[in-house]
């Protein structure tokens, strides 16, 4: 059996390997690149706290890195750090208001927060930017669920699981209600 730490290793580099889009988010200097590469396979090996550190390095020599700003905000939230992954996911958003993942993340944490109006913006802005993202609805229904309109909640859970049939947490939550 595959351990935890090599499994989500072994995911992190096939999303790497096999999505360009990443390594064209990332490029920058050289040796911001290097701190790129460490805080992921730091993040991967679930050292976090060294994945931060990486992260602000490599921030400090290409700050115009968006993606940085909201993988550095993923950490912080891994790590329970709210406070710090929201500056990061509002920085990200400042410097690209069409960041449609830093959106979907900071509602995630003004949905922790119980700030549901905020968390429901923020849902809504990546639906309206990308009707496909199957992600945004289901964070969506929770808060709906969180507000006790299960009408809405199912509705989005729906809509998630339409666009993603293997979406099992979408079909948990549905059952639920």
């Amino acid at each position: 059996m595959v351990n935890k730490k090599t499994f989500i290793f072994f995911i992190t580099v096939c999303i790497l390997i096999l999505n360009p889009m990443v390594f064209a988010q990332t490029m920058g200097t050289n040796e911001a690149q290097q701190y790129i590469k460490q805080a992921e396979i730091s993040q991967a090996q679930g050292d976090y706290w060294e994945s931060v550190r990486s992260y602000s390095k490599a921030i400090a020599l290409d700050p115009g890195q968006v993606v940085l700003y909201k993988n550095r905000g993923n950490v912080y939230y891994r790590l329970g750090k709210y406070n710090e992954a929201m500056r990061d996911y509002n920085t990200a958003i400042a410097l690209d208001h069409s960041y449609l993942d830093a959106y979907n993340n900071r509602g995630n944490i003004y949905n922790e927060f119980g700030e549901y109006e905020k968390a429901l913006k923020d849902y809504t802005q990546v639906i309206t930017g990308n009707p496909q993202h199957a992600k945004a609805y289901y964070n969506r229904g929770i808060v709906y669920g969180n507000l006790v309109q299960y009408e809405k909640a199912v509705a989005d859970y729906s809509k998630a699981i339409e666009l993603n049939p293997l979406f099992t947490d979408a079909y948990n939550k549905w059952e639920y209600l």
